[in-house]
């Protein structure tokens, strides 16, 4: 009757060894699980993070080349406004020369 006891107490304690280790199993592969998708969890964060950060420069850069677009209309049609003013002064002012010539001219004549 003793030997049987003993041996259900080791029968007992070696499926509660048994019991340990699957439960010590399950508990790593369940921390191991918890920190992969920790691990994803944070990859695929960073990822987000990158792609929010490529659209908010893709935003930035689109709204910088509308103002440059903007204000380079704003400068193409002053230059246009302005060729024609301009050019009539240059001329203007290449006849003044001309005439500032030939009055120079003469009045070397003149002195000599």
């Amino acid at each position: 009757a003793t030997s049987s006891v003993y041996l259900e107490a080791l029968e007992n304690a070696a499926m509660f060894l048994m019991m340990a280790k699957l439960a010590l199993s399950l508990a790593a592969l369940l921390v191991q699980t918890h920190a992969a998708s920790q691990s994803t969890a944070a990859s695929i964060s960073a990822v987000h993070k990158v792609i929010q950060m490529l659209e908010d420069m893709s935003a930035t850069a689109k709204k910088e080349k509308m103002n440059e677009e903007v204000e380079y209309a704003k400068f193409s049609t002053w230059c246009a406004n302005e060729q024609p003013s301009l050019a009539a002064e240059i001329k203007a002012n290449g006849e003044q020369l001309e005439l500032l010539q030939t009055a120079t001219a003469k009045l070397d004549s003149d002195v000599k």
